[in-house]
């Protein structure tokens, strides 16, 4: 497994686990439903692509690479809607929501109807067995993608200097976040066009979420108040720290012995973190 598809993992897992969590924090907020369903796509889009760049089966690529892109497909669509929502827009934006949604429905039913115009075949580029190219249609997901993640994102911007005080800090906190993902993410889009820019965002996409966390903690974002004490912010933080360890080993044991074993690296992580939670007490 290469670094490209370990982050792509990580990056969905955590995707999931805050999703979730934001989700049953409130589950009849539309707020929270809107970052759920946005971290859900954004989990099928980075799982599938870990998929793509470590499989060997050009059949399975093919898939991965479709599905990926399929989900992607509402990445915007879901965070235009967040943004909106926690700009306390969503009424008024309504028409502009629900054609976005519909656009988007469409879209996906012309994608997965015509698979060979949109993502046709899978073929080696950079250290990667299979990676996308494009059909004609993905040039057209491309414009559409693009507009409604650089739409609410100056909206975004532009809403900070109207408000003060803990509301400005959580949009700055999302503007953030949305600048870090975004950015990471479309590097995975440029070398679908050109195999002379390699995807490098990719193992940073994960620290958005990271961003997102932390303003959940300390500024309440999307109305969660979570009251951490001193040893778990410890762990935390321990688990941050480890990480990048994990990743390391992994890769010290395809380097010296050729093959990695998850299981030994899983428990040396583990042991690891908990070493670190003991020292914490003491």
């Amino acid at each position: 497994m290469n670094l490209q598809g370990l982050s792509a993992y990580i990056t969905a897992l955590l995707s999931i686990l805050l999703g979730t969590i934001v989700y049953f924090k409130n589950r009849e907020r539309r707020l929270n439903q809107t970052w759920c369903l946005l971290s859900i796509c954004v989990a099928i889009w980075s799982f599938f692509y870990g998929i793509m760049v470590t499989t060997s089966n050009q059949t399975l690529a093919l898939f991965s690479a479709r599905i990926l892109n399929y989900g992607a497909i509402f990445i915007p669509i879901f965070y235009l809607h967040f943004i909106f929502c926690l700009l306390s827009q969503e009424k008024c934006r309504k028409t502009f929501i629900n054609t976005a949604y519909i656009l988007a429905i469409f879209l996906l039913a012309v994608t997965v109807s015509f698979p060979k115009y949109f993502v046709p075949s899978v073929s080696p580029k950079f250290s990667f067995r299979y990676y996308t190219n494009p059909g004609f249609l993905f040039y057209i997901y491309m414009a559409f993608w693009m507009f409604y993640v650089t739409y609410p994102f100056i909206i975004l911007c532009t809403s900070i200097k109207k408000h003060s005080g803990l509301i400005q800090n959580q949009l700055k906190y999302v503007m953030i976040a949305s600048i870090m993902g975004f950015t990471a993410g479309a590097t995975t889009f440029l070398g679908v066009y050109s195999d002379k820019i390699y995807p490098f965002g990719m193992p940073f996409i994960f620290l958005y979420l990271l961003v997102i966390t932390y303003a959940i903690v300390k500024y309440q974002l999307m109305d969660i108040n979570i009251v951490i004490k001193k040893g778990t912010v410890y762990t935390c933080l321990s688990f941050l720290i480890l990480l990048p360890c994990m990743v390391f080993i992994i890769f010290a044991q395809r380097f010296f012995f050729g093959k990695i074993n998850y299981v030994f690296s899983s428990l040396v992580f583990v042991v690891l973190l908990l070493s670190a939670i003991v020292f914490s007490k003491t």
